[in-house]
């Protein structure tokens, strides 16, 4: 993990859960997607229930693979992008063979909608993480030339 901590550059526990937050919204809408692409606006409210039910599982992902190890490591509240792709992955992986049964996540096409979904959820964070870093040594820097 690309960290630094001889700054202050760890996010807070609070910080991290905040950038964390919408993740599983971008995974469910690519995973909703995968499930069932857009047919039209006439079944609009559809795609909205099935949104709203694929984000609870991602959420719940979240909750159980990602936020305990971010309580007790403070490292991987900022990690690099790959890490942040892998660790979506398999725990997108890990969720999906807890609701659907390991026998349907050996087929090729859950294990790459969940992968994919998972990945999404773990590059949006990444990103959202290191952009408050970014931000953060940007001010430090034009303080000290002042």
């Amino acid at each position: 993990m690309q960290q630094s901590t001889q700054n202050g550059d760890v996010l807070t526990f609070g910080g991290a859960i905040a950038r964390l937050a919408p993740a599983p919204l971008v995974g469910a809408l690519l995973l909703a997607g995968w499930i069932q692409p857009p047919r039209g606006p006439g079944l609009l409210l559809v795609d909205v229930i099935l949104v709203s039910y694929v984000t609870v599982f991602c959420a719940a992902a979240t909750v159980v693979f990602v936020i305990p190890i971010m309580a007790v490591w403070p490292a991987a509240r900022r990690p690099g992008y790959v890490v942040a792709a892998v660790w979506g992955t398999l725990s997108a992986w890990c969720s999906a063979s807890i609701i659907t049964g390991l026998r349907e996540l050996v087929r090729l096409e859950p294990m790459l909608g969940f992968g994919a979904a998972g990945c999404a959820c773990g590059l949006f964070y990444a990103r959202l993480a290191r952009l408050e870093g970014r931000r953060r040594a940007i001010g430090t820097s034009l303080a000290t030339r002042s």
